[in-house]
């Protein structure tokens, strides 16, 4: 009995010896750690390694490979970021001409955009968007930076702009490092000026907003029109509460585009991949705005959206408007602005896309995002025209270059102008042409004055001068 006891003593202490041993192993950072570490027999503390504590060992290294890989990564994005910047100080205003020959012939003039900052590394954003005051084209980045460019400078092939100052980044409305907030569209009306953008509510919970400044050549401030009611928005970290172990945020789907006529403002905005809240009338995600001018009301007039990434006004009673599919099946829809139920299109229970492999397609998932591939059949407006594969769908306009009822759809992924021609009550759609342009375009506008088309493309980014050759 006492043999025993003696050995079960002997193989306690052992055991306790090598559990403190390998505990000063992983943590050698306290002397009563590195008192017993440099105590431990070599022999003792490869055993530890090769057996007890391979594993910890092991979640160790790779949380500090890990640490390691995003230091890297960030420390990357600052270089290309600094790159990128100095790349732009030095070409920005430089000129090219493209002819591009397809089904007709067009001329494309291209000048070098100064988006860059010196004051802030992160709002070195290329993205950008465009519109047009009397003789000035007005550009606003990503970031904030706002710039005036005369058109009569163009006609004459110089490339003359000046920095208009504006209030945005004062207010500290969303967090340059994270790159997909910032600005989603710019919208002249009469002597106002509309901006969208990704609003922080606090605690890194986004919805996209609408402010408004009275126009001049100046600065420009803005305020808030506030149409999120209950300041609803989409937490970076939130979840699908059917699934809870779903990390579906996603900040890229923000929509923001704006159009107006002679009353209202309608405004998208995009779903920020809030799947069960889609539906639901008791908030903004997914759904498109009727603004009142003159007293600020405003409405839901369709829902059932993901992230519409263009609109063109048709008439009174018309507005087509683009929206981004999951993994294939973008969407072009026409949206009746008079009817006086809320249009609902489908999303996230049908479209003609598929979910990315990252989804878990498990019964939560679903129930709640079927992707059913038809919508009329579930109570659903049919999109006028789809793409199979994506494109990276972006804005939608009138081709004023053709008599028929033909629009001019870009695309961002594909870097090319789809020329799309309806039938009547916009039925039998077909694409006639493809124009490739060589970069993601952002954003169209027409100038009847000039018969000229000005594109925001984001790739270098230039401001490009589309006009019909014949």
């Amino acid at each position: 009995m006492l043999f025993k006891k003696k050995y079960l003593i002997i193989f306690s202490l052992f055991l306790l010896l090598l559990i403190i041993s390998g505990l000063s192993l992983l943590n050698a950072n306290n002397s009563f750690s590195k008192k017993i570490k440099d105590n431990t027999p070599n022999q003792i503390k490869i055993l530890l390694k090769n057996s007890i504590f391979y594993i910890p060992i092991k979640f160790r290294e790779l949380n500090k490979l890990k640490i390691e890989n995003e230091n890297l990564k960030q420390y990357t994005r600052d270089l290309d970021l600094e790159n990128k910047s100095l790349k732009n100080q030095m070409n920005f205003g430089k000129s090219s001409i493209d002819i591009l020959n397809f089904k007709n012939d067009y001329k494309l003039t291209k000048y070098v955009l100064p988006f860059y900052s010196k004051k802030s590394l992160y709002a070195n954003k290329d993205k950008g968007y465009l519109d047009l005051y009397e003789n000035y084209i007005l550009v606003f980045f990503g970031s904030g930076k706002s710039i005036l460019i005369e058109i009569e400078t163009l006609n004459n092939k110089k490339f003359i702009y000046q920095e208009l100052n504006n209030n945005l980044n004062k207010l500290k409305l969303f967090d340059q490092k994270i790159k997909w907030t910032g600005i989603k569209d710019i919208k002249i009306d009469e002597d106002k000026v509309y901006v969208s953008l990704t609003k922080d509510y606090g605690d890194n919970c986004y919805q996209t907003e609408i402010f408004v400044s009275e126009f001049n050549t100046k600065e420009l401030i803005f305020k808030d029109m506030k149409t999120n009611n209950n300041n609803t928005c989409a937490a970076v970290n939130s979840v699908v509460k059917s699934y809870p172990s779903y990390k579906n945020f996603n900040g890229y789907q923000n929509g923001g585009r704006i159009v107006t006529d002679s009353d209202n403002i309608y405004f998208t905005i995009g779903d920020y991949n809030q799947w069960d809240r889609v539906q639901d009338l008791d908030n903004n995600f997914g759904k498109i705005l009727k603004i009142d001018k003159k007293h600020l009301n405003h409405k839901i007039i369709s829902k059932g959206h993901r992230n519409q990434q263009g609109m063109y006004l048709v008439n009174s009673d018309i507005i087509l408007t683009t929206e981004h599919g999951p993994k294939g099946g973008d969407e072009i829809n026409l949206l009746n602005i008079n009817d006086e139920s809320v249009q609902n299109f489908g999303w996230p229970i049908s479209s003609y896309g598929n979910h990315y492999e990252s989804v878990p397609l498990n019964k939560a998932i679903n129930k709640i995002a079927p992707l059913n591939k038809q919508h009329e059949k579930f109570g659903f407006i049919e999109p006028i025209y789809y793409f199979k594969n994506s494109i990276g769908i972006s804005e939608i306009i009138k081709n004023y270059y053709s008599s028929k009822n033909s629009f001019f759809v870009t695309s961002l992924k594909e870097k090319k102008i789809y020329e799309i021609e309806f039938g009547d009550n916009f039925k039998n759609p077909k694409i006639i042409d493809e124009i490739n342009v060589g970069e993601r375009i952002r954003d169209i506008i027409y100038n009847k004055e000039e018969n000229k088309y000005y594109l925001y493309l984001e790739s270098t980014p230039n401001l490009a001068i589309l006009e019909n050759s014949n």
